[in-house]
């Protein structure tokens, strides 16, 4: 999967989305991610007699660098409240840009889409680099999330130049961890 811009897009409960300098104008909303890092792993089950129960997937926390803008006050602000909201990452591949049935170019499209809900900001670090000309202000952000994860992927087929219907995969629900208790 190549990509060239990963977005991230967050949106409060009550409110607007959370928007910052390093907004692309034509996704907006979004703000600009220059590096994320996210994974799961997998647990084996607690108690006797589980015998062959596959192993429950555990996510891990999600960290994004993003330059430090307008948003990052929201931020700041947002962890305090500690309310859960939802984080959308794109990664976008513009040079695989959709088409219409008549051919004509639509929007860009997201290769893979990674939507996180009920979220929580754990963790923002300031990171600021002087690199001799310009001193350069970033910010990282570790999320944890505690209700869904949902992974989209759309392959892209060069002979008819469009992406697939997404493939999409639940990562984790607490109701349906596999645990048998749906309370």
């Amino acid at each position: 999967m190549t990509v060239s811009l990963i977005l991230l897009e967050i949106l409060p409960a009550t409110g607007p989305a959370v928007t910052g300098d390093s907004t692309v104008a034509s996704y907006p909303g979004h703000i600009a991610v220059e590096s994320f890092n996210w994974g799961v792993k997998s647990e084996p089950r607690k108690g006797s007699g589980n015998g062959n129960l596959a192993p429950i997937v555990k996510p891990q926390t999600l960290t994004v660098k993003k330059q430090f803008d307008r948003a990052s006050t929201v931020l700041y602000t947002m962890m305090e409240g500690d309310k859960p909201f939802t984080a959308t990452l794109r990664f976008i591949d513009p040079s695989t840009s959709s088409r219409s049935a008549s051919g004509s170019s639509s929007q860009v499209d997201s290769v893979l889409e990674v939507e996180l809900k009920g979220c929580h900001i754990e963790s923002i670090g300031l990171n600021i680099d002087d690199g001799g000309k310009t001193v350069s202000a970033s910010e990282t952000l570790v999320l944890s999330f505690e209700e869904s994860a949902m992974l989209s992927y759309r392959m892209y087929d060069a002979s008819s130049r469009m992406r697939s219907k997404a493939m999409s995969a639940s990562v984790y629900t607490p109701t349906n961890d596999g645990s048998g208790d749906s309370s």
